[in-house]
């Protein structure tokens, strides 16, 4: 491994574990909870209005929308990134919002996502690539591993193909603990969207699970903010 990757790794290493010290990004999916679509339309101005607060004040990282329907009615749904100092903190904040208070969505997954080190926004269908290390390798070829993919994401980065990358902390039975990376890709579908996974040599290799998800498509954060 030369200076230039080892020095990434470390840089990005130390800033993994720093963030998990302090408030860390939480990816969120939520669901409806209803089959009647007015009281949806009738709380989308508040809900909107009140989520755009949040956005500017800085907690949400990134925003993707989905189509989906609520009792025939179209009524798109969202999965976003959120700040906090924990998952029970971004609940608490989520069920401050009107839609979360009237009992209209649920919260259907929300997992710790790391620091954020890399973003560009576009707008077409994004998918979730969430690696899990697997068990049993040794430290010095995973860093290896580590230090090409991650060299693959800022590559992939610069070409627009990954609009975003958190970078968390995996711990291990043994105490070892090694970064580990949550990217969103962009593809037309799944299918490619796995095609894609196939680059990164922690897949390619075995040396990690995927964890594909859908996301749907970026929306600009600074639309939201600027109401």
């Amino acid at each position: 491994m030369n200076k230039k990757f080892f020095s990434m790794l470390a840089a990005l290493s130390l800033l993994a574990v720093s963030g998990l010290a302090n408030a860390t990004a939480y990816g969120v999916s939520v669901g409806w909870n209803t089959q009647e679509p007015q009281p949806i339309m009738d709380m989308m101005k508040t809900q909107k209005a009140e989520f755009a607060e949040y956005v500017r004040e800085g907690f949400i990282r990134d925003m993707y929308i989905e189509n989906s329907t609520v009792g025939g009615v179209e009524l798109p749904i969202i999965k976003f990134v959120m700040d906090g100092n924990s998952e029970q903190d971004v609940r608490d904040k989520l069920g401050a919002l009107p839609f979360q208070k009237r009992g209209l969505v649920v919260i259907t997954d929300i997992r710790p996502l790391g620091e954020k080190w890399l973003n560009t926004e576009q707008t077409q269908r994004n998918f979730s690539l969430e690696l899990t290390w697997k068990g049993g390798f040794d430290p010095l070829e995973m860093d290896m591993i580590l230090s090409k993919d991650l060299q693959k994401v800022i590559e992939l980065n610069n070409k627009g193909e990954v609009t975003s990358a958190y970078l968390d902390v995996q711990e291990f039975d043994n105490g070892l603990k090694k970064p580990i990376y949550h990217i969103a890709l962009r593809a037309p579908n799944a299918e490619s969207a796995r095609e894609m996974a196939k680059q990164f040599e922690a897949v390619s290799k075995g040396y990690a699970d995927v964890n594909l998800m859908y996301l749907g498509n970026q929306v600009s954060l600074s639309d939201i903010a600027a109401g």
